[in-house]
Protein backbone atom coordinates (compact mmCIF):
# COMPACT_ATOMS: atom_id res chain seq x y z
CA UNK A 1 0.00 0.00 0.00
CA UNK A 2 1.30 3.52 -1.16
CA UNK A 3 1.72 6.13 0.72
CA UNK A 4 -0.75 8.05 -1.38
CA UNK A 5 -3.41 5.54 -0.65
CA UNK A 6 -2.62 5.33 3.34
CA UNK A 7 -3.26 9.16 3.25
CA UNK A 8 -6.68 8.85 1.06
CA UNK A 9 -7.95 5.37 3.18
CA UNK A 10 -7.29 8.07 6.28
CA UNK A 11 -9.28 10.89 4.99
CA UNK A 12 -12.22 8.69 4.00
CA UNK A 13 -12.03 7.43 7.95
CA UNK A 14 -12.09 11.13 8.44
CA UNK A 15 -15.08 12.35 6.42
CA UNK A 16 -16.64 9.16 7.60
CA UNK A 17 -16.41 9.74 11.92
CA UNK A 18 -16.26 13.36 11.58
CA UNK A 19 -20.14 13.38 9.35
CA UNK A 20 -21.18 10.30 11.69
CA UNK A 21 -20.36 12.28 15.12
CA UNK A 22 -21.85 15.19 13.66
CA UNK A 23 -25.27 13.99 13.07
CA UNK A 24 -25.95 11.70 15.52
CA UNK A 25 -24.92 14.34 18.18
CA UNK A 26 -26.90 17.12 16.94
CA UNK A 27 -24.22 19.45 17.01
CA UNK A 28 -25.20 21.52 14.04
CA UNK A 29 -28.84 21.48 13.96
CA UNK A 30 -31.01 24.90 13.79
CA UNK A 31 -32.27 24.26 17.26
CA UNK A 32 -29.22 23.43 18.70
CA UNK A 33 -27.86 27.08 17.24
CA UNK A 34 -30.80 28.96 18.49
CA UNK A 35 -30.66 27.64 21.86
CA UNK A 36 -26.99 28.88 22.11
CA UNK A 37 -26.96 31.86 20.12
CA UNK A 38 -27.26 34.09 23.18
CA UNK A 39 -23.92 32.85 24.48
CA UNK A 40 -22.17 32.70 20.73
CA UNK A 41 -23.29 36.65 20.98
CA UNK A 42 -21.53 37.24 23.84
CA UNK A 43 -18.53 35.60 23.04
CA UNK A 44 -18.08 37.93 20.22
CA UNK A 45 -18.73 40.92 22.15
CA UNK A 46 -15.99 39.76 23.92
CA UNK A 47 -13.14 38.26 21.52
CA UNK A 48 -14.11 39.70 18.33
CA UNK A 49 -11.60 38.59 16.01
CA UNK A 50 -10.99 35.12 17.81
CA UNK A 51 -14.27 34.39 17.16
CA UNK A 52 -14.12 35.36 13.76
CA UNK A 53 -11.13 33.19 13.40
CA UNK A 54 -12.37 30.31 15.04
CA UNK A 55 -15.11 30.14 12.87
CA UNK A 56 -12.82 30.50 9.57
CA UNK A 57 -10.82 27.71 10.97
CA UNK A 58 -13.64 25.58 11.50
CA UNK A 59 -15.87 26.59 8.35
CA UNK A 60 -12.76 26.17 6.38
CA UNK A 61 -12.61 22.36 7.76
CA UNK A 62 -16.01 21.88 6.86
CA UNK A 63 -16.13 22.79 2.98
CA UNK A 64 -12.35 21.11 2.66
CA UNK A 65 -13.22 17.18 4.51
CA UNK A 66 -16.75 17.76 2.47
CA UNK A 67 -18.83 17.55 5.91
CA UNK A 68 -22.64 18.40 5.99
CA UNK A 69 -22.78 21.48 8.21
CA UNK A 70 -21.69 24.82 5.68
CA UNK A 71 -25.58 25.54 5.28
CA UNK A 72 -26.34 26.10 9.63
CA UNK A 73 -23.24 27.73 9.84
CA UNK A 74 -23.91 30.48 6.80
CA UNK A 75 -27.24 31.33 8.90
CA UNK A 76 -24.50 31.47 11.77
CA UNK A 77 -22.93 33.62 10.73
CA UNK A 78 -26.13 36.21 10.05
CA UNK A 79 -26.77 36.27 13.11
CA UNK A 80 -23.57 36.40 14.59
CA UNK A 81 -21.21 38.64 12.30
CA UNK A 82 -24.23 40.46 10.55
CA UNK A 83 -24.78 40.69 6.92
CA UNK A 84 -21.57 41.80 5.41
CA UNK A 85 -18.78 40.57 8.00
CA UNK A 86 -20.76 37.31 7.61
CA UNK A 87 -20.73 37.00 4.18
CA UNK A 88 -17.08 37.84 4.31
CA UNK A 89 -16.01 35.50 5.85
CA UNK A 90 -18.07 32.71 5.16
CA UNK A 91 -17.57 33.27 1.41
CA UNK A 92 -13.56 33.52 2.14
CA UNK A 93 -13.20 30.46 4.48
CA UNK A 94 -15.87 28.54 1.63
CA UNK A 95 -13.09 29.06 -0.93
CA UNK A 96 -10.36 28.18 1.22
CA UNK A 97 -11.45 24.87 2.06
CA UNK A 98 -12.49 24.31 -1.72
CA UNK A 99 -8.58 25.59 -2.51
CA UNK A 100 -7.15 22.94 0.41
CA UNK A 101 -9.28 19.94 -1.40
CA UNK A 102 -8.20 21.13 -4.29
CA UNK A 103 -5.19 20.67 -3.55
CA UNK A 104 -4.68 17.42 -2.26
CA UNK A 105 -6.16 16.27 -5.28
CA UNK A 106 -3.59 17.81 -7.24
CA UNK A 107 -0.79 16.67 -5.09
CA UNK A 108 -1.81 13.52 -3.18
CA UNK A 109 -4.79 12.20 -5.39
CA UNK A 110 -3.99 13.27 -8.73
CA UNK A 111 -3.64 9.66 -10.69
CA UNK A 112 -6.61 8.38 -8.39
CA UNK A 113 -9.54 11.30 -9.25
CA UNK A 114 -8.24 10.52 -13.06
CA UNK A 115 -8.32 7.16 -12.66
CA UNK A 116 -11.69 7.07 -11.02
CA UNK A 117 -13.52 10.13 -13.34
CA UNK A 118 -12.07 9.70 -16.59
CA UNK A 119 -14.64 10.99 -18.41
CA UNK A 120 -15.37 14.07 -15.96
CA UNK A 121 -12.13 14.73 -16.24
CA UNK A 122 -11.83 15.16 -20.27
CA UNK A 123 -14.76 17.49 -19.69
CA UNK A 124 -13.64 19.63 -17.51
CA UNK A 125 -10.04 19.91 -19.17
CA UNK A 126 -11.75 20.88 -22.27
CA UNK A 127 -14.15 23.61 -20.39
CA UNK A 128 -10.83 24.75 -18.44
CA UNK A 129 -8.74 25.35 -22.19
CA UNK A 130 -11.13 26.94 -23.15
CA UNK A 131 -13.03 29.62 -20.40
CA UNK A 132 -10.58 29.01 -17.80
CA UNK A 133 -11.34 30.72 -14.39
CA UNK A 134 -14.89 31.94 -15.88
CA UNK A 135 -15.97 28.08 -16.08
CA UNK A 136 -15.02 27.57 -12.39
CA UNK A 137 -17.35 30.55 -11.41
CA UNK A 138 -20.06 29.12 -13.29
CA UNK A 139 -20.07 26.36 -11.59
CA UNK A 140 -19.94 27.62 -8.51
CA UNK A 141 -23.26 29.96 -9.32
CA UNK A 142 -25.29 26.67 -10.25
CA UNK A 143 -27.20 25.57 -7.02
CA UNK A 144 -27.10 21.59 -6.75
CA UNK A 145 -23.68 20.63 -7.61
CA UNK A 146 -21.58 18.16 -5.68
CA UNK A 147 -18.54 21.01 -4.09
CA UNK A 148 -16.76 18.02 -2.95
CA UNK A 149 -16.75 16.70 -6.18
CA UNK A 150 -15.61 19.85 -8.25
CA UNK A 151 -12.66 20.49 -5.95
CA UNK A 152 -11.38 16.95 -6.98
CA UNK A 153 -11.88 17.32 -10.21
CA UNK A 154 -10.80 20.72 -10.81
CA UNK A 155 -7.56 19.78 -8.93
CA UNK A 156 -6.53 17.57 -11.88
CA UNK A 157 -6.71 20.28 -14.00
CA UNK A 158 -4.35 22.83 -15.15
CA UNK A 159 -6.04 25.70 -13.70
CA UNK A 160 -4.03 27.76 -10.90
CA UNK A 161 -4.70 27.29 -7.20
CA UNK A 162 -5.00 31.09 -6.81
CA UNK A 163 -7.72 31.66 -10.46
CA UNK A 164 -9.87 28.71 -8.28
CA UNK A 165 -9.71 30.35 -5.39
CA UNK A 166 -10.38 34.10 -7.06
CA UNK A 167 -13.38 31.70 -9.39
CA UNK A 168 -14.66 30.13 -6.02
CA UNK A 169 -14.54 33.04 -4.21
CA UNK A 170 -16.64 35.28 -6.20
CA UNK A 171 -18.91 32.34 -7.08
CA UNK A 172 -20.44 31.61 -3.73
CA UNK A 173 -20.99 34.98 -2.60
CA UNK A 174 -24.43 34.82 -3.89
CA UNK A 175 -25.86 31.80 -2.22
CA UNK A 176 -23.94 32.04 1.08
CA UNK A 177 -25.33 36.20 1.38
CA UNK A 178 -28.74 34.59 0.54
CA UNK A 179 -28.64 32.52 3.69
CA UNK A 180 -26.36 34.78 5.75
CA UNK A 181 -29.06 37.46 5.23
CA UNK A 182 -31.46 34.37 6.04
CA UNK A 183 -29.54 34.27 9.56
CA UNK A 184 -29.91 37.44 10.91
CA UNK A 185 -33.39 36.29 12.07
CA UNK A 186 -32.48 33.05 13.05
CA UNK A 187 -33.54 33.66 16.44
CA UNK A 188 -36.87 34.09 15.01
CA UNK A 189 -37.30 31.05 12.79
CA UNK A 190 -38.89 27.88 13.79
CA UNK A 191 -37.63 25.94 10.59
CA UNK A 192 -35.93 25.86 7.34
CA UNK A 193 -39.10 26.33 5.32
CA UNK A 194 -39.51 29.81 7.23
CA UNK A 195 -36.17 31.08 5.31
CA UNK A 196 -38.98 31.93 2.57
CA UNK A 197 -40.07 35.46 3.87
CA UNK A 198 -41.13 38.14 1.61
CA UNK A 199 -37.22 39.71 1.82
CA UNK A 200 -35.89 36.03 1.10
CA UNK A 201 -38.22 35.21 -1.61
CA UNK A 202 -37.15 38.47 -3.32
CA UNK A 203 -33.15 37.39 -3.14
CA UNK A 204 -34.61 34.16 -4.01
CA UNK A 205 -35.93 35.55 -7.46
CA UNK A 206 -32.80 37.77 -7.87
CA UNK A 207 -30.60 34.68 -7.87
CA UNK A 208 -32.92 32.78 -10.08
CA UNK A 209 -32.35 35.26 -12.58
CA UNK A 210 -28.47 35.73 -12.08
CA UNK A 211 -28.42 32.31 -12.42
CA UNK A 212 -30.56 32.02 -15.84
CA UNK A 213 -28.65 34.56 -17.10
CA UNK A 214 -25.09 32.81 -15.93
CA UNK A 215 -26.58 29.53 -17.82
CA UNK A 216 -27.23 31.11 -21.15
CA UNK A 217 -24.15 33.10 -21.21
CA UNK A 218 -22.12 29.78 -20.62
CA UNK A 219 -23.65 28.90 -23.33
CA UNK A 220 -23.34 31.49 -25.68
CA UNK A 221 -19.85 31.49 -24.72
CA UNK A 222 -19.27 27.46 -25.33
CA UNK A 223 -21.12 27.78 -29.15
CA UNK A 224 -18.17 27.14 -31.24
CA UNK A 225 -19.59 29.64 -33.45
CA UNK A 226 -19.37 32.29 -31.41
CA UNK A 227 -15.73 33.88 -31.56
CA UNK A 228 -15.92 34.78 -27.31
CA UNK A 229 -14.92 31.13 -26.80
CA UNK A 230 -10.90 31.83 -27.88
CA UNK A 231 -8.42 30.25 -25.56
CA UNK A 232 -7.87 32.95 -22.58
CA UNK A 233 -10.80 35.19 -23.01
CA UNK A 234 -11.99 34.60 -19.90
CA UNK A 235 -8.94 33.72 -18.01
Amino acid sequence: MTFKTKISIALIVLIAISSVLLVSEGYLTLATVQENLDLLRAEYEASPFLVLLFFLIGYTLFVALYIPGPFILNLMAGALFGPFIGTAVASVAAALGSVAAFLVSRYMLHDAVRGRFPGQVISIDKAIEDMGSFYVLLLRLVPGLPVGLTNLLMGVTNISALRFFLASLIGVVPWIGFYVVAGGELSQLKSIEDIASTKMSLMALALVILLVGGHMLSRKISDPRTPERRRGRFV
